[in-house]
C-alpha cells in the first residue's frame, strides 16, 4: 500500500468507539500499526506489544498480547496490513 489515506467501510469505523489516537492507523503510514503476529476469527488479532501504552483496546492474556479493536482487525482481514 502507498502512504496514503485508506478507507474501511464507515460501519467498522463506527464500532471502534474507543479510539483516542484520531485513527491514526488509517494514515497508510505503518508507523503507527501494531505489528500482527496472527489473526483469531477474524475479530481479534494478536499483536507484538509496540502500542499497549496508548491503545483502549489493547488487553494482555498471559504472555500474549492482542488487540480488539475493529479498525485494526478490518485493516488486517481486508489488506494484510
Amino acid at each position: 500500500m502507498n502512504k496514503q489515506e485508506i478507507k474501511i467501510d464507515e460501519a467498522v469505523v463506527k464500532k471502534t468507539t474507543k479510539c483516542h489516537c484520531g485513527f491514526s492507523c488509517l494514515s497508510g503510514d505503518k508507523g503507527y500499526l501494531c505489528n500482527v503476529l496472527s489473526c483469531i476469527g477474524n475479530e481479534m488479532v494478536q499483536i507484538k506489544s509496540n502500542f499497549s501504552n496508548c491503545c483502549n483496546y489493547h488487553i494482555l492474556f498471559g504472555d500474549a498480547h492482542f488487540c480488539l479493536c475493529p479498525t485494526r482487525s478490518e485493516l488486517y482481514n481486508r489488506f494484510k496490513m
